[in-house]
């Protein structure tokens, strides 16, 4: 019977790469706010109350790559909400 080693990442690399995760999440989410299909409008309401929940996860489970993601794209559901239902 073959034995297969388990890697397991550090805490570090796991924290750089949910930051990492984190900003290329938030750089996309920006870009498609500033899109200008109209469609969109209703995946905003949609994401701002998931994004919303997860403010609230990761509060609770005390995860600042969570807490700090959520919160920057429920700004960005802001942006996008008012693109998309006042101009």
């Amino acid at each position: 019977m073959a034995c297969v080693k388990e890697v397991v990442p550090d805490s570090r690399t796991l924290s750089i790469a949910g930051w990492v995760a984190s900003i290329i999440t938030i750089a996309c989410a920006l870009v498609l706010s500033l899109d200008g299909n109209p469609p969109m409008r209703w995946m905003f309401v949609a994401w701002t109350i998931s994004n919303v929940l997860w403010v609230w996860y990761g509060a609770g489970i005390k995860s600042g790559q969570v807490l700090a993601s959520q919160a920057v794209f429920v700004l960005i559901d802001v942006i996008g909400l008012v693109h998309y239902w006042l101009y």
